[in-house]
């Protein structure tokens, strides 16, 4: 299950001492390490003048044009490794007004239960904090079809207050966030490439245990929305790329996505990546857009 780490931070560290710290000491293909480096993320979030210093130089920067703010709505970073970012996360309260409520649910994924593709380690950094539910998935189990039914199993609910840690492990801890009372901000190590970056997150229906739908912001969404681009404005090269990735690919999403744009903006070519894949489909799955999924069985 999620790991809740017990810390007795004694001393603060700085940023550039964390960096230092993570950068020498993280493996990310070495959970326990990452685990280990939680009571350093506790001694971080003893700095108090942390973020409003980050906010400091960011906005700074911005008005002077030395600088782009490297933010969205709920996230800002502080720094890089080679294979981890640290990066804070602003969780808000929710509006009264109904139509603003929901919209923020959305936005700061509220409500949501969710895995993610990397492991991450946690700590409350201001405010109260918000409550969690998290559950357990067993990812070998998972095709990853929307409305696949997957068996979540109820782990615990509890809250991320301030100096609090916990390591949340990648595709098995499934985590639904409910507002805080208040405004809150944690305190994030993501580590990004200890895991297959093919693998997909998923939103799951906590309620009927299916699948309902991707992270726009996951990486195989990234990947397979610019797919599905290059496909619409794309060249002669395009395509050529195109073909290797509905050959080649891992994940299936991304060469769905392919065939599906090859199929539909040169169809000319379809002969061309039947006869790379090693099949012989007939004239009905060619008229049809049936192909696909007898392609991605080859």
């Amino acid at each position: 299950m999620a790991i809740t780490l017990e810390t007795s931070p004694c001393s603060i560290l700085s940023l550039e001492e964390y960096i230092e710290y993570i950068d020498r000491f993280v493996d990310v293909r070495d959970f326990e390490s990452i685990v280990e480096s939680g009571h350093q993320l506790a001694r971080l979030a003893l700095n108090q003048g942390l973020v409003q210093n980050a906010l400091n130089d960011a906005v700074r920067g911005f008005l002077d044009k030395t600088q782009r703010l490297a933010y969205t709505p709920q996230s800002f970073i502080f720094g890089r490794t080679r294979d981890c970012y640290i990066r804070g996360n602003i969780w808000p309260k929710t509006q009264i007004d109904d139509s603003k409520r929901s919209r923020e649910a959305e936005l700061y994924s509220y409500l949501m239960s969710h895995n993610h593709s990397f492991d991450f380690v946690t700590c409350g950094y201001f405010g109260p904090g918000y409550t969690t539910r998290i559950l357990e998935v067993d990812p070998d189990l998972i095709t990853g079809d929307l409305d696949e039914f997957v068996e979540l199993n109820f782990l615990e609910e509890t809250t991320l207050p301030i100096g609090k840690v916990m390591i949340y492990r990648a595709y098995r801890d499934v985590h639904t966030q409910f507002p805080p009372p208040e405004l809150s901000i944690s305190l994030n190590l993501m580590c990004l490439n200890g895991h297959d970056l093919n693998a997909e997150q998923y939103f799951f229906n906590e309620q009927t245990g299916r699948i309902i739908g991707y992270p726009k912001e996951g990486l195989v969404s990234r990947r397979a929305k610019l797919v599905e681009l290059a496909s619409l404005i794309g060249n002669d090269e395009t395509f050529e790329i195109l073909i290797d990735i509905a050959v080649k690919d891992n994940n299936i999403r991304t060469r769905r996505e392919a065939i599906n744009g090859i199929a539909t903006g040169r169809p000319d070519l379809m002969e061309n990546l039947y006869a790379k894949l090693g099949v012989r489909p007939d004239h009905q799955t060619k008229l049809l857009l049936s192909h696909i999924d007898l392609l991605l069985e080859s």
